[in-house]
């Protein structure tokens, strides 16, 4: 029996050729983190794994089932750098480099590291880029990554911008509804 081909995971930190039809949708509303996923980064914080002023505010859930992979990458600018990830249910590999070259998930070149399960993954600068990009080759068993990252304080200030237009704009069109609904009656 031939194996399946790989395939990019079905959720993906960003838009790629892996995942062309990734869309972010602007004024969408994003509710806070869930109250465990701050009692986790408590107990980060606490293990200094970032100070206060680093604390993540975003998490990311990547779910792979065997042979998802995701071609070599640097994170959005979007966010600030360290960035967390909390590996769970298997051990699984993710791969740094310069030019990574990559073909389905398979990596030529780079510096390959094993996430166990349950491990925490601190990335800084130089390893979170721009000069370096990461990958994660195919999964060989299912994997959950929770990537946390704090979104930049301009990226923040462009959100709120964004959330502002999108609620000026709903108003405007309730507005007109109402006004056509009126001139109706």
């Amino acid at each position: 029996a031939r194996a399946p081909a790989p395939r990019a995971p079905p959720v993906h930190p960003h838009n790629s050729a892996a995942n062309p039809g990734a869309q972010v949708l602007a004024g969408a509303r994003v509710p806070p983190l869930p109250p465990h996923f701050d009692a986790l980064l408590d107990s980060m914080e606490a293990a200094a794994v970032f100070p206060p002023s680093q604390r993540p505010d975003t998490c990311t859930v990547n779910a792979y089932a065997a042979g998802d992979w995701i071609p070599p990458h640097v994170d959005s600018p979007a966010f600030d750098v360290p960035f967390v990830v909390l590996s769970l249910r298997s051990a699984q590999r993710v791969v740094f480099g310069e030019g990574l070259g990559c073909d389905h998930g398979v990596c030529d070149g780079g510096a390959a590291l094993t996430l166990p399960r349950g491990s925490l993954l601190r990335i800084d600068a130089p390893a979170a880029g721009p000069a370096c990009q990461h990958a994660v080759p195919p999964a060989t068993e299912r994997r959950i990554s929770l990537i946390f990252r704090r979104l930049s304080d301009l990226a923040r200030s462009r959100a709120h911008e964004i959330r502002a237009d999108a609620d000026a704009a709903a108003c405007a069109r309730a507005t007109r509804r109402r006004e056509r609904k009126a001139a109706r009656r």
